[in-house]
């Protein structure tokens, strides 16, 4: 099916997809969009999120390229209403129209809660010895090019704790405002009980990219 943004068409929405990731990663922040096609191609983008009346809010001015804040190797559209306030927007839920689903941002904030416990562990990892191995192909891994992964899978981990917790997912996770990247707990004690469950039960090794992701595809 084809999809339309502006005066741009493509075969179908992953088309669509291939397209604005490749301008993004192409970009060189912070870069504003001036080129009036692109504008109106991002200005019909943003008319198809989920939460497009929030977004554009009392309406946009311009739109811009940044760095993202919390993966800095990646870029972000973002946009800056006639009042001056900004907002970051995907152009993935764009293209699908859907909003993320209550699991899937409580699995956002649940892996942003424990991003320093990861940290730790890959440091370890790297100093423990001087050229370590993929845990699960034996091939040398390097810091950049690496994953850490979860022996049990971190989706069945976070489960287990919200059985174990009783917790009630919906509640749990905040309404995404402007500029707010990662997802996060409404609750500080549902916060501190992940992280401590995580640090207690958490299987952790180093695994090359391929091999985590070969992983994810077949669970």
């Amino acid at each position: 099916m084809k999809y339309t943004a502006g005066e741009f068409t493509w075969k179908s929405k992953k088309e669509a997809g291939v397209f604005f990731g490749q301008w993004l990663r192409d970009a060189i922040p912070v870069e504003v969009v001036t080129d009036s096609i692109q504008h109106g191609c991002l200005l019909d983008l943003i008319s198809k999120h989920p939460d497009a009346e929030q977004k554009i809010g009392c309406g946009i001015y311009r739109f811009e390229i940044r760095s993202n804040p919390v993966f800095q190797n990646q870029n972000t559209f973002y946009l800056t209403r006639t009042d001056g306030t900004d907002a970051d927007f995907s152009f993935r839920s764009c293209i699908s129209g859907k909003s993320k689903t209550a699991w899937a941002m409580f699995c956002s904030a649940a892996r942003n809660a424990i991003s320093d416990q990861i940290i730790v562990f890959k440091t370890a990892a790297f100093l423990s010895v001087t050229d370590p191995l993929c845990a699960l192909t034996g091939d040398h891994v390097t810091w950049g090019s690496c994953h850490v992964d979860h022996v049990i899978e971190f989706s069945e981990l976070l489960k287990l704790f919200v059985q174990d917790y009783s917790i009630d997912i919906e509640s749990e996770v905040k309404s995404s405002a402007d500029l707010q990247i990662l997802s996060e707990f409404s609750s500080d004690r549902v916060r501190a009980n992940w992280v401590d469950y995580h640090r207690r039960n958490a299987k952790l090794r180093i695994t090359t990219a391929a091999a985590n992701l070969a992983r994810n595809k077949k669970a």
